[in-house]
């Protein structure tokens, strides 16, 4: 049975559930700025390069910028909790034990993806960029990356991974709602892999390389949640 609470209890639960949140990021951002060296050493181990800057206050905005992200990364599952906990009273059991699955898939493929993006990707690109310098008795070409550059281009490629490998949850919610039929993912690759591209091209960094490097592993993620949902539609079949 679903309960009912007056609107203005509604507003006062928002609120209180908000200034939790808001509570726990300054928290962990004073936490994450605490600890900024050992922040800025995990930003650049897949590198393993010396960094300068160019700006004095370079290296202070991007590690501003470095603990306000971690801090709200780590405070995602609160965030996911409190969302739910608001929402329940509105929901059937059923509907709450829905939202909660769902939830925690999101977060898993999330960090799944930070993860698999910081092991996997971030090295990759910067073991192929590192491979075009030039050390020669004749002439030297080295890099000396700017600490800001590096931030800006390895938080895009986490964001970027992270969210593609939220992509079967998604997908599954598009496909369980009758938002777009399975047959139609199927047989729009050729269109799904142009806006594929374009989502690569509009947020990484102006780099053939990188953006073709993405693009094979993004559409590796599309691929496989497809064959996933496959699965889950027999699956559905199969019970009805």
């Amino acid at each position: 049975m679903i309960n009912t609470i007056p609107l203005t209890q509604h507003f006062s639960e928002l609120k209180l559930r908000g200034s939790y949140l808001f509570l726990t990021v300054t928290t962990n951002f004073l936490v994450c700025y605490n600890y900024l060296d050992q922040l800025l050493f995990l930003l650049v181990t897949p590198l393993g390069r010396n960094f300068i800057f160019t700006y004095m206050p370079e290296v202070f905005f991007t590690g501003l910028k470095l603990s306000i992200v971690v801090a709200i990364i780590v405070t995602l599952p609160l965030f996911a909790l409190q969302s739910t906990l608001f929402l329940a009273p509105g929901l059937y059991n059923t509907e709450k034990l829905f939202v909660a699955k769902v939830s925690l898939a999101l977060l898993g493929l999330f960090y799944l993806g930070l993860l698999s993006a910081y092991k996997v990707v971030i090295p990759a690109i910067c073991n192929l960029f590192l491979t075009f310098e030039l050390l020669s008795p004749y002439l030297n070409i080295e890099l000396t990356p700017k600490i800001s550059e590096y931030y800006t281009l390895v938080s895009k490629l986490l964001f970027i991974t992270s969210q593609f490998f939220q992509l079967p949850v998604y997908l599954f919610l598009v496909i369980k709602y009758n938002l777009i039929k399975l047959s139609t993912l199927a047989d729009n690759k050729k269109a799904i892999s142009a806006g594929i591209l374009l989502v690569v091209a509009a947020i990484s960094p102006p780099d053939f390389v990188i953006q073709a490097l993405l693009f094979a592993v993004l559409f590796c993620i599309y691929e496989l949640s497809l064959a996933w949902l496959h699965i889950i539609k027999k699956y559905w079949q199969l019970n009805k």
